[in-house]
């Protein structure tokens, strides 16, 4: 399991195409004022 939190919304597309592109599925998305936090596990 990863954990990336901290994210800036306006990021969240790249961070999650880049996740993507080296082997994680998303599990969680969550969104809070302007900030992202990712829950994702390698394939």
């Amino acid at each position: 399991m990863f954990i990336c939190s901290g994210i800036i919304e306006k990021n969240r597309d790249k961070i999650l195409k880049k996740l993507d592109k080296v082997g994680f599925d998303i599990r969680r998305i969550e969104t809070r004022e302007s900030w992202v936090a990712i829950t994702a596990v390698l394939r």
